[in-house]
């Protein structure tokens, strides 16, 4: 097998370098006509372009008389509409610029209501101090009475378990009901707490927010100014620019075509070359492959003769395990004759020593035999494993090989199409290109009238929409300050509902605050007086439970003591009958129990009752 991998190994190793050159190969093949393909692309791209370039032009030079005509009324009628709206913005001007003062006069309204709303929560809290003194003392009560309870003198030790469980769940619960009762009190005053920040910050910050949408409305008007009077000195300036831009164009264009010429001329030149490279290279393939294959064929035909000798070994070994059974079988059979005729001649103590050896050695040999049969059929087993990966290596790089193969012919003639294709596409793309750079030419200056013609009309557009985002800008802004102003008025009635609600619940929940304490001390009173109850009733319990646990123990004594005599009265006389038994025998050995007997293990039983 080694001298099989030595042989196998170089040529796999060059095969595979082989294969990864050849990779190396088609992956900078593939980029190139990627890169190829992207350019075509590009250029069909330009070419759409300026064909659907010349459309339109085309159909301008058709609408232009009309387009002229039309423009000329639409900007007259622009300019009239213009001046109609510059009116109307000056008499809505006027109304809103009163709503602002009047909404101002109310605003300073609202912040003097907000700054007496501290007096009367002064006033509550005054109110409100009486109630939380009261609510203290009584906790302190409480917690007096606890006190009062743990301090008294224990119940004696005969008081049952249930009781004291019974007072500390009491307990526990009670420490509960009064720690939620605190936390809910203080958690109440906190949230108003809360609320009242919260509504003097909204008043603050609602303050700000209108002095800055005030602020950027002006800023918004001036805004608007600087940027009208920008955009007539940016549309000059970009005029020029487009003319400059144009001329530029010009020469690039011509630049452009000279180069494609070159280019194409150069490309077809390595295409060429580019083909006889590729005959040559699958020529060699080709010779490649037959002698693969014919390497294929000797490692076949190896494989076959390996596994014939496999098989052939593996028969002669179970003939030999089943020789080695069989002759095991005649051993152990002529062994237990002469154990016995042995057993029949020696004393009983020899003959168990003798059994005894006996048996380990047949366990030792049984356990070598087994152990050389495991390892001989273990290291079968591994050679037919390192056999079979070895085959399925091979099978692997062989069909890795065959795939390979197909791809690169796959990969040879796409790539034949797409340059046939490509080199039509640059044919056809220069040709267009002339006549696209002489049509061009005569359309730049027509393009550059209609251009300016253009530009004038949406600079003219853009000042009307301007115009009319601004006014809607307005519009919302005097929207949104109505509805902010009457959102406010229905928070501070809905705080004002929430506070009497909060006012008199606080009042309902100290009433019952109140009644709950009552019914309490009621509770625990009477669960004293259960408690003392209880506790009479299992002390009488457990006195008459020791009572009958101590008849229940001087009965089980007695009984014990009965059953102990009568044990002794039947062990005498099983002995008196045993060796009347032993006496009566007259052949040496004949009543002799033998040690794995059941005679034996009972006697040793019952001797060992009377051991001290």
């Amino acid at each position: 097998r080694q001298e099989d991998r030595r042989r196998f190994d170089p040529r796999d190793r060059e095969l595979e370098e082989e294969r990864w050159q050849k990779r190396q190969e088609l992956e900078r093949e593939l980029a190139e006509e990627e890169e190829q393909r992207e350019k075509l692309e590009r250029r069909e791209q330009r070419l759409q372009r300026r064909e659907q370039e010349r459309r339109e032009q085309e159909l301008r030079r058709e609408q232009e008389p009309r387009l002229e005509q039309k423009l000329r009324r639409e900007q007259e009628e622009r300019r009239e509409q213009l001046l109609r709206r510059e009116q109307e913005l000056r008499r809505e001007q006027e109304p809103r610029l009163e709503k602002l003062r009047r909404e101002q006069e109310e605003r300073r309204e609202q912040l003097l209501r907000r700054e007496r709303e501290p007096r009367l929560e002064q006033r509550l809290r005054r109110e409100q101090e009486p109630l939380f003194e009261q609510l203290r003392r009584e906790q302190e009560e409480r917690r007096e009475q606890q006190l009062r309870r743990e301090q008294e003198p224990r119940r004696p030790r005969r008081q049952g378990p249930l009781r004291r469980r019974q007072e500390q769940e009491e307990e526990e619960e009670r420490r509960l009901q009064e720690r939620e009762q605190r936390l809910r009190e203080r958690e109440e005053d906190s949230q108003l707490l809360r609320q009242q920040q919260q509504l003097l910050k909204e008043e603050r910050e609602e303050k700000r927010r209108l002095q800055e949408e005030e602020r950027k409305f002006r800023e918004e008007e001036q805004l608007l100014q600087e940027r009208e009077e920008q955009q007539l000195r940016r549309q000059e300036r970009d005029r020029k620019l487009r003319e400059e831009e144009q001329q530029l164009r010009r020469q690039e264009l011509e630049q452009e075509l000279r180069q494609e010429e070159q280019q194409l001329s150069r490309q077809e030149r390595d295409r060429k070359l580019r083909e006889e490279e590729q005959q040559l290279r699958r020529q060699e393939l080709e010779q490649e492959l037959r002698q693969e294959e014919q390497q294929l064929r000797r490692q076949e035909r190896d494989r076959k003769l390996r596994e014939e000798e496999q098989q052939l070994r593996r028969q002669e070994l179970e003939q030999e395990l089943r020789q080695e059974e069989q002759q095991l079988r005649r051993q152990a059979r002529d062994r237990k004759l002469r154990e016995e005729e042995q057993l029949l001649q020696e004393p009983e103590e020899q003959q168990l020593r003798r059994q005894e050896l006996e048996q380990e050695l047949r366990q030792e040999e049984q356990q070598l035999r087994r152990q050389e049969r495991d390892r001989k059929l273990r290291a079968e087993e591994q050679l037919l494993k390192e056999r079979e990966e070895q085959q399925l290596r091979r099978q692997e790089r062989e069909r890795k090989l065959r795939a390979e193969e197909q791809l690169l012919k796959e990969q040879e003639e796409q790539q034949l199409r797409r340059r046939e294709r490509d080199r039509k596409l640059r044919e056809e793309e220069q040709q267009l290109r002339r006549q696209e750079l002489e049509q061009e030419l005569r359309q730049e200056e027509q393009q550059l009238r209609r251009q300016e013609r253009d530009r004038k009309l949406r600079a003219e557009e853009q000042l009307l929409k301007q115009r009319e985002e601004q006014q809607l800008r307005r519009r919302e802004l005097e929207q949104e300050l109505r509805q902010e102003r009457d959102r406010k008025l229905r928070e501070e009635e809905q705080q004002l509902r929430r506070r009497e609600g909060q006012e008199q619940l606080r009042r309902e929940r100290d009433r019952k605050f109140l009644e709950d304490q009552q019914l309490l001390r009621e509770q625990e009173e009477q669960l004293l007086r259960r408690q003392e109850e209880q506790q009479l009733r299992e002390e009488q319990e457990l006195r008459r439970r020791q009572e009958r646990e101590r008849k229940f123990r001087e009965e089980e004594q007695l009984r014990q003591l009965e059953e102990a005599q009568r044990r002794g009265r039947g062990w005498e006389e099983k002995d008196k009958g045993r060796q009347q038994i032993l006496e009566s025998g007259k052949r040496p050995f004949a009543g002799v129990p033998v040690r794995s007997s059941p005679l034996y293990e009972y006697i040793q039983e019952q001797r060992s009752q009377y051991r001290p």
